[in-house]
C-alpha cells in the first residue's frame, strides 16, 4: 500500500496489536449477528471471514509493506473462491460484475508476472508492463478487493436496510478511516512515549564503508541534522547516526546520514537493519559531529569522499551544489589532521540505485594540504579514506593569523574563507616572479602592491615601464624618472633608422650611433649611481612611450638594464640595498623569438641581458618582476628562471600549456575561469607547496591614482628607516 496511511510505516508490533484488537470485534460482531463467533453457512461466512477478516489480515499481515503482482493475484484467486460459494444463491448480474472484477485483476497480475517488473523491458513490453503493474497493485489491494467482495455479499444477503447491514457497515468505514486519520501511528507514537521504546523511523538500504548509512525513511520523518538517530546494524552493534541529506528513489525517500560513536549501553527492543529514534539520545546531530571529527569550529558538510580521489585530487559528490564554486576551499578531517582541498571543477553524474538513476553533482578538487601555521600549506602523504565527510572551510572554521615576520606579506586569501597567503618578499624578488593575466584582470593592481611591499623594506625597484602608468599610480612613492629625455629619444630613434638604411653597410651611420649610445650610457650610469646613492628614493622608473614597440625601445632599454647590473656586480656588498627590476609589458622588452617582428639581434641582445640578471642576478641580490599578458610572447629563456608565477585570468592555449607544467594540468584549469582579482600562485616565494588559488587585496583609492604630498609618503619614510637600522 503506498497511501500516506499505508501500514508499511507502522511497526509490526503496532500491526500485530490492532489486528488481535480487529479480529476480537469481529468475533463479538459476528456472535451478536449470527449467533455464532464464526459463522459457516455460505452468505455470512463470505461476509466475515472472505470479507472483513481478509480486509484486516491483507492490510495488516499479508500486504507489510506494498502490494505486488502477486499479492494481487493471491487476493483475485481468493476472491472468486469465495464467490464461487455463492454461485447458487443466483445473484444475477451483480454477481457476474464481480466475478469480472476480479477475474480481470487475476489477468492483469498473472500478465505482469509474466511480462516482469518495470524497467526490465523495452518499447511497447515496458510500457504494458507499467500499465498492467499500476492498475494490478491499485485494485488488487486487500482493502480494496476484499472490500467489493464484502460489500457484494453484505446487500444481497442482509440488505440494504437491516440493523445488520448498518453494524457491519460501521465496522468496515471505521476499520478503512484509520489510516487515513492516521490513528496507528498515534498509538505507536504514544506506546513509545510510555514505554521510552525507540521509534522506528527507517530501514537501512546499506551501510558503505567506513561509515557511511542510506535508509528508506518512513514518510513525513524530519531527517535533519538537528536530530540525532540510532542504527543496529545486522551484528546488532548500535551506532549514533548523524543525518546529511535525503532524496527520493521510486516509491521511498531515502536519507543518508554519517555513522559516528557506537552506543555504549545497547537500547532495548531494537530490530537489525533498522534506524530508530530515541527519546535516550537527545543530542543534535550536528553538535555530535561537530565533536566526532574534533571540529573547534561549526562547519557545514558539503559532500562526501567519493570515487576515484588520488594523493592530489578529491572527488566528492554534494548534495549543497548551490554552496559550491570554482576557488572553494573545504577540508577533509583524517585522524586529528585536516587536509584542505581547493575546488577546480564540478560536473554532473548518474549512478544506478536500485533499478533508478539518480543524479547528483561531483566536484574535484586540488590538494593543498595540512596548514602549518609558520609554513603555510603543507603536502599530506596520503588520501582519505571514502565516503569521509567534506566540509566547507568557511571563515568561522579557519585557523587564526599569525604574526607576520620582517620579510613576510600577505599576498591574498582564499576566497570564501579567512585563510591569508602568505609569502616571503626576498624570495620574490631573489628568485624571480611572473605576473601573468589578460587586461583588466588585477595583475597590474597586484604588480603595485608587491612594488609598495618591496620599498617599505629598503628595496630599490627599477621599473621599465612603456605604458606610462606607473608614474602615475605610484604617485604615492614620489619615483624619480630614469628615463631618457624625449629629444634623446626622437635622436636615438634617428641614428638607429639611419644604421639600418645607411649605404654599403652604413658605416659611418654605426660610428655616429655608437658615440651616441656611449654618451647615452654616462647619462643612464649617472641616473642610475644617483638613485642608488638617494636615501630618500626607491623608486625609479624609466619609460619611453613615444617609442614603444621600435627597436629603439629595445636598444635603450638594454642599455639601462646593462648599466643597473654592472652598477650591482661593482658595488656587491651587504650594505647595498636590493634591486628589483620590474618589466611592465614584459612582451616587448624581452620577446620570444620570431614573435614580436624584430630582429633576431636586436631582440636577442636584450634577451641576453635579462637572462643574465635572471641566471645570475641572485648572487648580486638582483631579482626580477616579469608582468606580462601572454606567455607566448615572451622568451622562455627568461620566463623558465621565474621561481614563482602569479597568474591571473589567461585563455591563451599556449600559455595554459607552460602554466599547465608549472602548476599541473588540475590546477591551470582554473586559469581560464578567474574572477577579477583572484589569481593561482605557487612558488618559492609563496607558503604554499601546491597551487592555489587566492584573492589579491585590492585599494580603490590608488587604483584612482590617489596623490600625497612628496616627503609625506609612510612607505618612504618606513624604508628610510629600515635602511637606518
Amino acid at each position: 500500500m503506498n497511501s500516506a496511511g499505508d501500514v508499511t510505516y507502522v511497526k509490526a508490533s503496532t500491526r500485530l496489536g490492532i489486528l488481535i484488537i480487529g479480529a476480537a470485534l469481529l468475533a463479538y460482531l459476528s456472535y451478536r449477528v449470527t449467533g455464532r463467533v464464526v459463522p459457516v453457512s455460505n452468505p455470512e461466512a463470505a461476509i466475515f471471514q472472505s470479507g472483513l477478516l481478509m480486509i484486516l489480515m491483507g492490510s495488516l499481515l499479508l500486504e507489510d509493506k506494498f502490494t505486488r503482482p502477486a499479492d494481487a493475484v493471491v487476493n483475485a484467486v481468493t476472491g472468486l473462491v469465495c464467490l464461487g460459494a455463492l454461485v447458487d444463491s443466483h445473484f444475477g448480474e451483480w454477481w457476474v460484475a464481480v466475478f469480472l472484477y476480479l477475474a480481470v485483476v487475476l489477468a492483469m497480475g498473472v500478465t505482469c508476472i509474466v511480462l516482469g517488473v518495470p524497467g526490465e523491458n523495452q518499447g511497447i513490453r515496458e510500457t504494458l508492463s507499467r500499465v498492467l503493474y499500476s492498475l494490478s497493485t491499485l485494485f488488487g489491494k486487500s482493502q480494496i478487493l476484499f472490500s467489493v467482495v464484502f460489500l457484494f455479499s453484505l446487500f444481497t444477503y442482509y440488505g440494504s436496510q437491516s440493523i445488520q447491514a448498518l453494524s457491519l457497515l460501521l465496522f468496515w468505514g471505521g476499520y478503512l478511516a484509520l489510516w487515513p486519520l492516521r490513528v496507528p501511528m498515534l498509538i505507536q507514537r504514544f506506546v513509545n512515549a510510555v514505554g521510552k521504546s525507540p521509534n522506528r523511523i527507517g530501514s537501512v538500504v546499506r551501510i558503505e564503508s567506513p561509515n557511511l548509512v542510506r535508509a528508506h525513511l518512513v514518510p513525513g520523518t524530519k531527517w535533519d541534522p538537528s536530530i540525532s538517530y540510532v542504527v543496529c546494524r545486522s551484528d546488532r552493534q548500535q551506532f549514533v547516526v548523524c543525518p546529511l541529506f535525503a532524496e527520493v528513489q521510486s516509491e521511498n525517500v531515502v536519507g543518508v546520514g554519517v555513522v559516528l560513536d557506537p552506543i555504549q549501553t545497547p537500547l532495548s527492543h531494537l530490530q537489525p537493519g533498522g534506524i530508530y529514534q530515541s527519546p535516550d539520545i537527545s543530542s543534535r546531530g550536528d553538535e555530535l559531529l561537530q565533536e566526532y571529527y574534533n571540529l573547534d569550529n561549526p562547519a557545514v558538510p558539503l559532500g562526501v569522499v567519493g570515487y576515484g580521489s588520488t594523493i592530489a585530487t578529491l572527488r566528492f559528490e554534494t548534495w549543497q551544489p548551490d554552496l559550491c564554486r570554482e576557488g572553494l576551499l573545504v577540508f577533509v578531517p583524517v585522524g586529528h589532521t585536516r587536509v584542505y582541498y581547493q575546488v577546480v571543477d564540478g560536473a554532473t553524474r548518474e549512478e544506478s540505485f536500485e533499478g533508478d538513476l539518480r543524479g547528483f553533482h561531483r566536484a574535484t578538487a586540488v590538494q593543498l594540504g595540512v596548514i602549518n601555521v609558520d609554513k603555510g600549506f603543507e603536502k599530506y602523504p596520503w588520501l582519505p579514506e571514502m565516503n569521509l565527510p567534506v566540509f566547507l572551510a568557511s571563515e568561522q572554521s579557519s585557523p587564526h593569523e599569525r604574526r607576520l615576520e620582517t620579510e613576510e606579506i600577505v599576498l591574498g586569501k582564499i576566497p570564501g574563507a579567512d585563510i591569508p597567503i602568505v609569502g616571503n618578499i626576498n624570495e620574490l624578488i631573489t628568485h624571480h616572479t611572473a605576473i601573468l593575466g589578460v587586461t583588466g584582470t588585477g595583475k597590474t593592481e597586484f604588480a603595485f602592491e608587491l612594488i609598495r611591499e618591496a620599498v617599505k623594506r629598503a628595496t630599490k625597484v627599477f621599473c621599465i615601464d612603456l605604458t606610462g602608468d606607473y608614474p602615475i599610480r605610484l604617485a604615492d612613492l614620489n619615483p624619480r624618472e630614469l628615463g631618457l629625455s624625449e629629444t634623446l629619444a626622437r635622436e636615438l630613434s634617428e641614428k638607429l633608422f639611419d644604421a639600418e638604411t645607411g649605404p654599403y653597410g652604413a658605416g659611418q651611420e654605426k660610428r655616429v650611433l655608437k658615440d651616441f649610445a656611449d654618451r647615452i650610457r654616462v647619462d643612464i650610469k649617472k641616473s642610475v649611481e644617483d638613485f642608488m646613492a638617494d636615501p630618500d628614493s626607491w623608486l625609479g622608473i624609466f619609460s619611453l612611450p613615444d617609442i614603444s614597440n621600435t627597436k629603439a625601445t629595445l636598444y635603450a632599454t638594454e642599455i639601462y638594464v646593462s648599466t643597473i647590473f654592472r652598477y650591482a656586480k661593482d658595488n656587491n656588498s651587504p650594505d647595498r640595498s636590493r634591486i628589483w627590476v620590474v618589466l611592465e609589458e614584459a612582451h616587448t622588452v624581452i620577446p620570444e623569438a620570431a614573435t614580436m617582428g624584430l630582429g633576431d639581434h636586436d631582440s636577442k641582445a636584450m634577451v641576453a641581458k635579462i637572462a643574465q640578471i635572471a641566471l645570475q642576478g641572485r648572487k648580486y641580490r638582483v631579482g626580477l618582476l616579469v608582468v606580462a599578458q601572454r606567455t607566448a610572447n615572451i622568451s622562455k629563456t627568461i620566463l623558465t628562471q621565474c621561481n614563482t608565477i602569479i597568474s591571473f585570468c589567461n585563455f591563451d592555449q599556449t600559455g595554459l600549456d607552460f602554466l599547465s607544467n608549472f602548476y599541473g594540468a588540475e590546477a591551470a584549469s582554473l586559469i581560464p575561469n578567474l574572477r577579477f582579482l583572484h589569481a593561482v600562485a605557487f612558488g618559492k616565494g609563496v607558503y604554499t607547496e601546491r597551487p592555489v588559488e587566492m584573492q589579491v587585496p585590492y585599494d580603490e583609492s590608488k587604483a584612482k591614482g590617489a596623490l600625497r604630498k612628496p616627503g609625506t609618503n609612510p612607505a618612504v619614510v618606513e624604508a628610510a628607516a629600515a635602511r637606518q637600522v
